[in-house]
């Protein structure tokens, strides 16, 4: 694999014996490798799933390989220390819940026309999304016991944030702390959370040797 970073992976062409060009490297991060494919496929599920035209410009494929970079960080965690994952029927749980919601996915027809027209397969879509359930189950039970927001902090959000913004969209009168306590609980203990991910990637990342092959991100 080393001698074959920094070139074009190549594969042999079916019956002819030569080398055929199909992908290139695009990062490097410690022994593995992402890919240029790898990431425009991430960029068009991506925008398949947020419903938004696909956007292959540069700065966009730097965003995507971060986040490949990324999850390739969680995923030799989640190798090291054996957290449990969850499985594809999750996956396609989850996928048929969100073409429930959206009229756009709902029929056979244009779910197929839309992936399609993403140039991506229902396949690229269900491991997509098994891997947003697996960051959110690594995310739980790596750093949940840790993040327990406490009363000063759950009432510093409730005076600070949530009675100022009730008021800016709404004219009914606010609800009582004691009323809204679960959902600042909440809203406050997903952001502990999103900190300690955070935190987390960055040392993660120092740790690792992460190179980009510049050229394929111009």
């Amino acid at each position: 694999m080393r001698a074959a970073i920094g070139f074009a992976v190549a594969a042999m062409t079916a019956g002819l014996g030569q080398a055929e060009i199909i992908d290139r490297v695009a990062v490097v991060v410690a022994d593995r490798i992402v890919t240029q494919s790898e990431i425009l496929l991430q960029m068009r599920v991506a925008a398949f799933l947020d419903g938004e035209p696909v956007d292959l410009s540069a700065a966009r494929r730097r965003q995507a390989a971060e986040r490949l970079i990324e999850q390739m960080l969680v995923r030799r965690e989640i190798e090291l220390s054996r957290y449990p994952v969850p499985d594809l029927p999750e996956a396609d749980a989850l996928l048929a819940k969100i073409r429930k919601q959206e009229p756009r996915l709902s029929a056979g027809e244009s779910f197929r026309a839309e992936l399609a027209r993403y140039e991506i397969g229902e396949e690229d879509v269900r491991q997509q999304l098994l891997w947003q359930l697996t960051l959110l189950r690594f995310v739980e039970y790596r750093f949940r016991p840790a993040v327990a927001p406490s009363e000063d902090d759950l009432k510093g959000y409730y005076d600070k944030q949530y009675v100022p913004r009730w008021k800016q969209l709404s004219t009914q009168p606010v609800p009582s702390y004691e009323d809204s306590r679960a959902e600042i609980e909440a809203t406050v203990s997903g952001r502990l959370l999103d900190d300690a991910l955070e935190r987390w990637l960055k040392q993660a990342r120092a740790q690792a040797r992460i190179r980009f092959r510049e050229e394929v991100f111009r």
